[in-house]
C-alpha cells in the first residue's frame, strides 16, 4: 500500500483541530475559532476540518478559521 507522508506541521494542526472539535462538542452553542498565521496553515486546518465533516462530525461545522498575517 502507498501511504501519503504526513508532515509534522500537519500533525500539529490536526491535534489543534481535534482539540477544537472537543471544545465544540462540550459547548454546542459556540463557534470555535482556530487562529492561524499563514495561508499554508489555514489550508492544513481546512483540510482537517473537511475530513472531520466527511467523517460525520457535525460539530466540525462550527469550527472557524481565522487567518492573521503580518502583511
Amino acid at each position: 500500500m502507498n501511504y501519503k507522508k504526513i508532515s509534522r506541521r500537519d500533525l500539529q494542526w490536526t491535534q489543534i483541530v481535534l482539540e477544537a472539535l472537543i471544545e465544540a462538542k462540550l459547548h454546542p452553542d459556540k463557534i470555535i475559532n482556530i487562529q492561524v498565521g499563514s495561508p499554508k496553515s489555514a489550508e492544513a486546518v481546512e483540510q482537517a476540518i473537511i475530513a472531520l465533516i466527511a467523517d460525520g462530525n457535525v460539530e466540525a461545522l462550527r469550527l472557524n478559521i481565522e487567518l492573521h498575517t503580518l502583511n
